[in-house]
């Protein structure tokens, strides 16, 4: 988790270090359960871990849960599949007729 933050300094950084301890071997937890190998998925897995961490209220197991979950589901950080495009966005009832009006 210290080598996340290090790369990515935009993230929180006032942890204390009992807190950084923690999340490193709850990372290295994720990382033994799923077997990751690359970087890339290991920090994706850092970054899922301390945004559920910031955000609270969840024990060190849910969070340890629902990581892993997520990485096999392929779901990235930003809440889309990782293997698939953007998706498209949802437009109401009012916006297609406007949109019908303004192409016609």
């Amino acid at each position: 988790m210290r080598r996340y933050l290090s790369l990515h300094p935009e993230q929180p950084s006032s942890f204390s270090s009992e807190e950084l301890d923690t999340l490193d071997a709850l990372l290295q937890r994720v990382i033994e359960e799923l077997h990751i190998v690359d970087q890339a998925d290991r920090n994706e897995a850092a970054g899922r871990i301390l945004s559920l961490y910031t955000l609270g209220g969840r024990s060190l197991d849910e969070i340890l849960e629902i990581t892993v979950r997520l990485h096999r589901n392929g779901i990235t950080p930003g809440g889309r599949r990782s293997d698939e495009p953007t998706p498209k966005r949802v437009r109401t009832e009012r916006q297609r007729r406007k949109l019908v009006r303004s192409l016609g």
